[in-house]
């Protein structure tokens, strides 16, 4: 439905202006347009570094040619460890749905075994206490072990 026909249904819902194509563009593809700022802006000034002048490069032609060279990298590995962050984040709103999903199909599971099998799931109440206190008793070990002890560990004969 249209935002002007939904409002005219219900006056409180506000009319909301469409965003402006470049807006949206910038929205989506951020750091495409990083990408290719940072790595223009190194470019052109790297070329007309370049071709500066015939004579030889001093320390600072060089120091700028090393500057820009080393700026395009770290665009190209920006660039790539934010599309990997962001693949990274896609994967994880799948599994959060999936989860969610499976969720939703357990509980009509969970009623029934809390309804009808008391015994059941009071032994089920009594292993998920069990596997707390193991759990609680592994970490205590664990920062017992890890804390306070610089040597190094035993050698095994």
């Amino acid at each position: 439905m249209r935002q002007i026909e939904l409002r005219r249904t219900d006056p409180t819902v506000p009319v909301v202006p469409p965003l402006h194509p470049i807006t949206e563009f910038l929205r989506r593809n951020f750091h495409h347009v990083g990408f290719i700022i940072t790595l223009s802006f190194n470019g052109v000034f790297l070329i007309r570094q370049l071709l500066k002048s015939a004579d030889p490069p001093t320390r600072d032609d060089v120091l700028s040619i090393a500057l820009f060279t080393g700026g395009m990298f770290l665009a190209f590995a920006t660039y790539i460890t934010m599309w990997s962050v962001l693949q990274t984040f896609k994967a994880i709103d799948i599994c959060v749905e999936g989860i969610c999903n499976l969720s939703k199909g357990f509980g009509p599971v969970t009623d029934i075994l809390s309804k009808g099998f008391g015994p059941v799931t009071d032994v089920l109440k009594k292993h998920a206490e069990i596997m707390k206190n193991q759990a609680d008793l592994l970490g205590v070990l664990a920062i017992k072990h890890a804390v306070g002890k610089d040597e190094p560990p035993p050698k095994k004969r």
